[in-house]
């Protein structure tokens, strides 16, 4: 019997129940949306695991990302699309000037290569199993961890009432390559200004990329 094993397990559900009794169970309610609703990203992201505050003011809305324009994307779409090698795309290179620089949590390039096989394989599982929740995952034993179930891809909603991508770019961008219509998202943050009267959301598409997931 595997001792610590079973401990970090019972911790983990404990995070996992303590979690949704805090937030009155909002970790566990998904709603299927339209992959085409989801046109933008945000830049920076709430995080999926610490976020209490559902309903924020302020300017987080505006500052967004054509996911079409996202590196993450052109990347994929080089590597799935076209064919391309992981080294001739911009988020290899990206990737690459960090570890050069100490700013990645990668260290080598064996790493680098193993964190985009990672990729082709989310690719793979998608392409012939279609698109599994964090939930269906788990209950079918392919992840372990129950704290994953609060990595469900994440969507805030803007002042106007339009649907940004939170967390998960490598999910959703992967599930539009192939066609996919509808995923399964949490809707973690919704802007304090939605439904309260028509609003200017003001669109900014720089070629910048959030953290993906």
């Amino acid at each position: 019997m595997n001792i610590p094993l079973i401990l970090k397990q019972i911790y983990r559900a404990l995070l996992w129940h303590t979690y949704n009794i805090l937030t009155l169970f909002r970790a566990k309610k998904t709603v299927l949306m339209d992959l085409e609703r989801i046109e933008y990203g945000m830049i920076g992201d709430f995080s999926p695991y610490s976020t209490f505050r559902f309903t924020r003011d302020g300017d987080w809305d505006k500052k967004l990302v054509r996911l079409t324009d996202h590196i993450v994307y052109l990347s994929l779409e080089q590597r799935f699309v076209r064919g391309l090698e992981w080294k001739a795309t911009p988020h290899y290179a990206g990737e690459i000037k960090k570890i050069e620089s100490g700013t990645s949590c990668l260290r080598s390039k064996e790493e680098l290569d193993a964190f985009f096989g990672e990729w082709d394989k989310l690719y793979r599982s998608i392409k012939e199993r279609g698109y599994k929740s964090n939930r269906e995952l788990y209950r079918e034993g392919s992840i372990k961890n129950v704290l994953f179930l609060l990595d469900e891809v994440t969507v805030n909603i803007t002042r106007d009432g339009t649907p940004i991508l939170n967390s998960g770019y490598h999910r959703v961008l992967i599930a539009k390559i192939l066609g996919i219509k509808q995923v399964p998202v949490r809707i973690l943050v919704t802007h304090s200004l939605c439904g309260k009267g028509p609003t200017t959301l003001s669109r900014q598409a720089p070629s910048g990329s959030a953290r993906p997931t």
